[in-house]
């Protein structure tokens, strides 16, 4: 579940949430935390894809930078919720 631009991360949040509820109880709020998080790159993310728009450029390096950022801070937030479930069975 990686995403490419703002628009994906609508879909991609969807299911992380869904997950979180299958989660223990104990860590449900951190990774609940963890989404918000992205969630605020996500909307960094959206704000560069309207300046790009506005400048008729197709990417940029802070694109870029924000879109590997994301997908890495979903591996990881995939990573905790394994460990959460093989932790809390």
């Amino acid at each position: 579940m990686l995403v490419q631009n703002s628009l994906d991360w609508g879909k991609v949040s969807g299911n992380l949430r869904d997950q979180i509820k299958a989660a223990p109880d104990r860590c449900r709020k951190d990774l609940a935390k963890m989404i918000g998080q992205i969630e605020t790159l996500a909307q960094e993310l959206s704000k560069e894809e309207v300046e790009m728009r506005r400048c008729k450029k197709t990417t940029t390096p802070r694109h870029a930078s924000l879109v590997e950022c994301i997908n890495q801070s979903i591996t990881d937030f995939e990573q905790w919720l394994v460990l959460a479930h093989l932790q809390h069975g």
